[in-house]
């Protein structure tokens, strides 16, 4: 039913017959009732009519709509304030029909559009909605697949500059931009050139410089481009498989983001930054994010994320992401500056790879470098603290026999090319060299510095890997380097627990053990205030080594006893046994005090049933967990109920009590004598005594 505010009803009656929409200045509800290109009931004759009005109108389609509703003619234009709310995007499409064509500009207004799926829009930038409205534009819950944008970008979104639009829980699949003359285009979701909100939204399968007609065209940015001066702020978004012809799988930053809590998952790049790219000079921000399986081209860099400007990384998790240097993450930036161009802080790299390129000659090779960090950049500096590095590598074949460049190690961790590395406090594990080829005696697995000038203090190593399994770096005496590193060829030896534990559900990391030689050695002027798992450091006399550190309560195992029991035995002593444990191992042995006391119920006789033990200690040496406590138990030949005994911890030293009381139990084994009628015995049980036990 379509409304309207009340004018007279001959002149509304009019207006209507006549196919007119009904002027107003008040907010209306409009409704959708067919599916037609236009006419009464259209979506067309819809926003038509809410144009004409000055207030803000909404526009409701019914579920009853058949989809999809296929637009012919002219694109629609919203230029004033609307809320266009759809039936769902599961219901209701918006079909472009094949044709040059995108389905909503926005010149003006406030505007709201929800539950609608956008599908095979065409346009030059745009193919789905053109934004370039001054006014906040918000677009939830819809869908977005088959979109296309020919010219600067945009595939399903194009949004202008002085714009602010917000995107929620929306998905965005097979869109992508291309260019028949092999030009630059961007954004294979959506270009941005203003301010642009992303929540909960998922982009898949999304393309810039898709092929199209057998002509590959540049594109930057898979799924998001982020043009100069633009802002993206993007939270709790998934990007999976999308693909640039350039840099930036998932997403290409030429001017200012921030990510929190994004997920970027077999994104790839056919040069650099296969999750996101970070441009020359611009700020970005990356916080709690997750980057799994992205990838470049063998010859790209920053399987994840490229950095060319200043890029903040922090409590984020990097997992089998792949490039020829700089598996996870590489820097390129040339800019000498005292803040670090990239900071990467309390974030973990597994199993991340830097893969050779052999071409297939046998005199050339671009070795692989850097399994999860790449550093270059003549006087840039790359700052790192509180990282875990465990199992990434640098892998490949017939290396070195042509080398590019003059780096002769690889760095199956990280790679420092040029310029400078500050890293502290960080965990290196099983990081390995897996090539083959020339100066097998300078391949590193850990750590190279090719030119640069590293300062390096409060990090652990740990050997790991094969051919050759070597660790640590080549040059532990740079100019500027504080050393006060330690390597290990076992976790064992370093006190680090055998498995990754995980914080956050997204950073990984090696826990201490109370025995670790690693523990309050550190520097406390090269350390950083917190750890991995942003808990303070340090909580000991000085900082522990590595990215993980031993919290007080974690530094006080916690003392727990429990009771057994025993058989009385009708004569001598036997031993009721009570075990201490002690919740993990102590590098300091540990104390406790203890002694018997009497049970609340059923209790056991002093010097009848059991010896007591007034106050003793019980030691655990440095190392053990667990200890017995003896207590003598007297033999009797009374029958009796079974019996109790207490044991109390008190005064522990270098741990907690957790549980302070444990009961043990004296089984009586005495058989109950046996009482007959007199007169009536029958010759049974003639061997009992006169006092009616049973004596054996």
């Amino acid at each position: 039913m379509l409304k309207f505010p009340s004018y007279s009803s001959g002149l509304a009656l009019t207006l209507l017959a006549c196919g007119l929409a009904v002027p107003s200045a008040h907010a209306e509800v409009l409704t959708v009732s067919n599916n037609s290109n236009s006419g009464p009931g259209s979506l067309r004759w819809a926003l038509d009519t809410a144009n004409s009005t000055a207030a803000p109108d909404t526009i409701v389609i019914f579920n009853s709509v058949a989809s999809p509703i296929v637009l012919s003619g002219s694109e629609l234009v919203i230029n004033s304030d609307i809320d266009i709310q759809g039936p769902g995007s599961e219901k209701l499409t918006l079909d472009g029909g094949g044709y040059t064509r995108r389905f909503f500009t926005i010149t003006g207004g406030n505007v709201k559009i929800s539950g609608l799926n956008f599908s095979r829009g065409r346009r030059e930038l745009g193919g789905a909605i053109l934004n370039r409205s001054s006014k906040p534009v918000l677009i939830s819950n819809c869908n977005f697949s088959g979109n296309s944008a020919w010219e600067s970008g945009g595939g399903a979104i194009y949004n202008e500059n002085s714009t602010q639009l917000s995107v929620s829980g929306c998905t965005f699949s097979n869109n992508f931009v291309y260019s028949p003359q092999g030009y630059q285009v961007n954004g294979g979701a959506i270009y941005n050139r203003g301010t642009l909100n992303l929540g909960e939204c998922t982009f898949n399968d999304n393309a810039a410089g898709a092929t199209v007609a057998n002509r590959l065209s540049l594109g930057a940015g898979g799924a998001v481009y982020n043009a100069f001066f633009a802002k993206l702020l993007s939270t709790n978004n998934k990007f999976t498989a999308n693909l640039s012809n350039q840099f930036g799988g998932g997403i290409a930053n030429f001017g200012t983001i921030t990510l929190n809590r994004d997920s970027f998952s077999t994104n790839r790049a056919r040069l650099n930054g296969g999750g996101v790219y970070q441009a020359v000079n611009q700020d970005g921000k990356i916080e709690k994010c997750t980057f799994t399986g992205n990838s470049t081209e063998p010859s790209g860099g920053g399987g994840a994320i490229s950095n060319s400007g200043f890029l903040y990384v922090y409590e984020s998790s990097f997992a089998s992401n792949s490039a020829n240097y700089g598996g996870a993450v590489c820097s390129l930036s040339d800019a000498p500056e005292s803040t670090p161009r990239l900071s990467l802080l309390r974030n973990s790299f597994i199993e991340n790879k830097a893969i050779s390129l052999n071409n297939g000659v046998s005199y050339f090779t671009v070795q692989g470098r850097g399994g999860a960090v790449f550093s270059g950049g003549q006087w840039a500096l790359t700052g790192l603290a509180n990282n875990t590095f465990y199992k990434n590598s640098v892998t490949g074949t017939r290396l070195y026999q042509y080398r590019v460049g003059t780096d002769r190690t690889s760095g199956g961790a990280i790679h420092l090319a040029s310029g400078r590395i500050q890293m502290f406090c960080c965990t290196l594990v099983g990081n390995f060299d897996n090539t083959s080829g020339g100066y097998p005696s300078e391949q590193i697995g850990t750590l190279t510095r090719a030119g640069g000038i590293m300062t390096s203090a409060n990090n652990v190593f740990i050997k790991g890997g094969t051919n050759p399994p070597f660790w640590g770096y080549s040059d532990p005496t740079a100019s500027g380097n504080v050393d006060k590193n330690f390597s290990f060829d076992t976790l064992a030896g370093a006190g680090l627990e055998e498995t990754l534990k995980v914080h956050n559900g997204i950073q990984s990391y090696f826990p201490l053990k109370l025995s670790s030689p690693l523990l309050d050695v550190g520097l406390l002027d090269a350390s950083p205030v917190d750890d991995i798992r942003a808990l303070p450091r340090p909580a000991g006399s000085a900082p522990d080594v590595g990215a993980f550190e031993l919290q007080d309560a974690e530094r006080s195992p916690h003392l727990s006893i429990s009771g057994g029991a025993v058989s009385e035995g009708h004569a001598g002593t036997r031993t009721l046994f009570f075990q201490v444990n002690l919740s993990m191992a102590h590098n300091k042995p540990v104390t406790v005090k203890y002694a018997t006391a009497t049970a609340p119920t059923n209790a056991a006789t002093i010097n009848v049933d059991y010896v007591p033990i007034t106050l003793k200690t019980l030691t655990f040496p440095a190392g053990s967990t667990y200890q017995t406590i003896e207590v003598p138990i007297l033999g009797d030949r009374i029958d009796e109920v079974d019996e109790q005994i207490q044991v109390k911890l008190s005064a522990p030293v270098n741990a907690k009590i957790s549980t302070a009381v444990a009961t043990g139990t004296i089984i009586d084994d005495d058989l109950e004598p046996l009482i007959t009628a007199k007169g009536t015995g029958t010759g049974k049980n003639l061997d009992r005594s006169c006092d009616g036990h049973h004596y054996r």
